[in-house]
């Protein structure tokens, strides 16, 4: 969680209270954008899948057959996508995340700043989804897709991130 600190002075005496009234008014509204699969945004064999890929899987050891080609239900190894993305933009969230408070403070529309916070949250997992995130996939995954890209095989996950704010519908 990332905190939004300020410091407020008066130029005259009894002006505090009434830049405490403006501040509360721009501070109303959203108070979290959510980035991610937010509930109620993605199908819950999406947020499924990535949850495994996430976090990694033992494996099933059950046997499948995909595309023709048997597989053996095998691990999946933890490619911790979204908490890498976060990580990796941390300084970009937070300098954005200053940027919107300035905005407010004086004056602009925190929902539209948190809109845009939450784009650029949704970017970040995005890019890293696309960058091939390791361990590589094993040869059998590879045969198994057609492709050696991780994290990626019909898009859907990639699609699914998205963003919500809070409070609003």
């Amino acid at each position: 969680m990332i905190r939004v600190r300020m410091n407020v002075s008066t130029v005259k005496k009894g002006d505090l209270e009434k830049k405490l009234a403006e501040l509360r008014t721009a501070f109303s509204g959203p108070k979290e954008v959510k980035v991610g699969l937010p509930v109620g945004k993605a199908d819950a064999n999406v947020i499924e899948y990535a949850f495994f890929n996430h976090f990694g899987t033992k494996g099933s050891g059950k046997g499948f057959v995909r595309n023709g080609i048997g597989g053996f239900g095998g691990p999946i190894p933890a490619r911790p996508f979204i908490k890498a993305a976060m990580f990796e933009g941390q300084g970009e969230v937070k300098a954005a995340m200053q940027s919107v408070a300035k905005i407010t403070i004086n004056g602009g529309d925190l929902q539209a700043g948190m809109m845009k916070l939450g784009l650029l949250g949704q970017n970040l997992i995005q890019d890293k989804i696309k960058s091939g995130m390791a361990p590589a996939n094993s040869p059998l995954t590879i045969k198994i897709k057609g492709s050696s890209g991780t994290l990626r095989d019909e898009g859907r996950l990639f699609g699914s991130i998205t963003w919500k704010l809070d409070g609003v519908t």
